[in-house]
């Protein structure tokens, strides 16, 4: 059978190719990667970081005010919104925590119930809204939490702080539950702080790194580039021997398939050439037989005759029929 010599070749695997867009896909998942958990274990310690400074600020500012006005903010939570407002602790508390924020980073607090509602804020447009239900939640775990503060990073564009409005910043808010005499929670102090100078550091330090992660990715990749395409010539340069070696394979195969054919075509001539000599000499023995009882036939019959005349046609056809055996012999031996 033969097997046909496609024309059309295969084409070869483009090593570089390949590396060049899966390594610059995989450089981009991993810095990506790199990136995304270096600005959250940052933004983690920012979180900490303020939440322990506002926790401190927040005993600091209780054990200031308390003493003064701790049973107005325990006390004073029935009262609605306009009658908050209206008290004259307020005063003293916005004149308090004023004092107190020229020495301590203090731009916004707001104090609440234990049933989540606000008694007191340096803005006086909140006082007596409910906290949400998640952070109310909060509150009623507190003896679970031992007291934990909760913190927020959150990004304002207009903030109002206890010296006035501030633009575009990011403020850490803490929740600090205050319990005075170490007996039960009083009351939930929600202490701000701008942390927009550490998220700048952390924007500036991302750059740095993402430059970094860069550099030391680049030149990673450009050594194992060197080393890919080495490699790939080295593959190329065999698979064309492998192509070449395929071809002169396939031209072998193309002449062992001409030479079967002719090898068939030569056995097949000589299985004729045998049964021709063979049936040349079957037909010629009965031929020549016939032939003898003809001449006998002439011998014996009147000139003349129809039995002589017979037997003239009968030599006749049996000198033709030996002629045309011995075509066929000397067939078979050529």
């Amino acid at each position: 059978m033969e097997v046909p010599v496609k024309s059309s070749e295969k084409k070869p695997f483009r090593l570089v190719r390949y590396f060049s867009a899966t390594s610059a896909i995989a450089l981009v998942l991993v810095i990506a990667a790199l990136m995304f958990l270096y600005r959250h274990f940052a933004v983690s310690g920012i979180i900490e970081l303020a939440e322990r400074q506002n926790e401190f600020l927040t005993r600091s500012v209780a054990k200031a005010i308390w003493p003064r006005y701790g049973d107005y903010l325990v006390l004073v939570g029935k009262l609605d919104a306009d009658a908050l407002r209206a008290r004259p602790e307020v005063a003293g508390l916005n004149a308090s925590l004023k004092a107190l924020s020229r020495d301590l980073p203090i731009i916004k607090v707001k104090v609440y119930t234990l049933d989540g509602r606000t008694v007191f804020s340096t803005d006086a447009r909140e006082m007596g809204e409910y906290m949400g239900s998640h952070m109310r939640t909060y509150i009623a775990s507190l003896e679970g939490r031992e007291g934990k503060p909760l913190t927020f990073l959150v990004k304002k564009e207009k903030f109002n702080s206890i010296s006035g409005p501030l633009f575009r910043r990011v403020i850490a808010e803490s929740y600090v539950p205050v319990r005075v005499n170490q007996v039960t929670y009083n009351s939930v102090f929600e202490m701000y702080m701008d942390v927009t100078h550490l998220m700048g550091r952390i924007d500036s330090n991302m750059i740095n790194f993402l430059a970094g992660l860069c550099l030391a990715f680049g030149a990673l990749y450009g050594g194992l580039f060197l080393i890919v395409r080495r490699a790939d010539g080295i593959l190329q340069a065999q698979y064309a021997e492998l192509n070449e070696e395929r071809i002169r394979l396939a031209a072998s195969l193309a002449e062992l398939q001409r030479a079967q054919k002719m090898i068939i075509r030569a056995e097949r001539l000589s299985a004729i050439e045998t049964l021709t000599a063979g049936a040349a000499h079957e037909i010629l023995n009965p031929a020549n037989i016939i032939g003898l009882h003809a001449q006998r036939m002439l011998l014996e019959g009147e000139e003349g005759g129809e039995k002589h005349q017979g037997a003239e046609v009968i030599v006749r056809s049996v000198g033709r029929i030996a002629r045309i055996c011995e075509d066929l012999k000397r067939f078979s031996r050529n």
